[in-house]
């Protein structure tokens, strides 16, 4: 009879451990899909691009763009049109071709004070 519920109640554990497992699983899951969804958002050459940068809640530069082929591109250009500045930013970028928009906090520092 003890051999008998030792048996079950290790069934229950297993039960119980492959349960929290598949959940654990699902979290991960969810948590990369929003990785790779953050990775796909991508820019073309041709892609129509609005950018705004924002400093506490002042608008620095606001512009759009078609020339650009990467987010490196227009980074370059926020650079471009922000020498000098320095300080915590906030940079929004609208892929109106592709449907999609981000935003995130970002540093003007020494690159925009060497004129890139």
């Amino acid at each position: 009879m003890d051999r008998m519920n030792k048996e079950i109640q290790l069934d229950k554990m297993e039960k119980e451990w492959g349960r929290l497992r598949t959940d654990k699983e699902k979290e991960m899951g969810k948590v990369n899909q929003r990785k790779d969804s953050m990775r796909n958002k991508m820019i073309r050459k041709g892609d129509r691009i609005f950018a705004r940068l924002t400093m506490g809640a002042r608008t620095v530069i606001e512009f759009m763009i078609d020339k650009v082929e990467s987010m490196t591109d227009l980074l370059l250009e926020v650079h471009r049109a922000t020498v000098g500045m320095r300080g915590l930013c906030k940079l929004y970028v609208r892929n109106q071709s592709r449907g999609w928009a981000q935003e995130r906090l970002y540093f003007l520092g020494k690159l925009t004070d060497q004129g890139l």
